[in-house]
């Protein structure tokens, strides 16, 4: 999947790649914290889905999130086009998953 894809299917912008350190520390690019307005000392949540993908949230903030993804799965459920693109990524992900284990 390209970066277009991923745009496309997920809402997901990517800001580049990042390399963990000996200590388990990244950085997250600059471009990303301007974004969502990441400031020293802010606390993330650090989220795991399907074993694979790691996400940072802002801790006060996941309200807000969880309201925006609520109103975002509505739209794609009333839309059928972009509803079967993410079923279809979805399948082949548990299709690898599955061929793997």
């Amino acid at each position: 999947m390209n970066k277009q894809d991923l745009r496309k299917c997920c809402h997901v912008k990517l800001h580049g790649t990042t390399t963990v350190g000996t200590k388990g520390q990244i950085v997250i690019p600059a471009s990303a914290r301007k974004e969502v307005n990441i400031k020293p000392g802010d606390q993330l949540l650090v989220m795991v889905k399907l074993g694979k993908a790691v996400a940072l949230v802002k801790a006060n903030e996941l309200d807000e999130l969880h309201k925006a993804i609520e109103k975002e799965m509505e739209e794609i459920r009333n839309s059928g086009s972009v509803h079967q693109a993410m079923e279809k990524e979805m399948n082949k992900i548990k299709s690898k998953k599955n061929n793997s284990n």
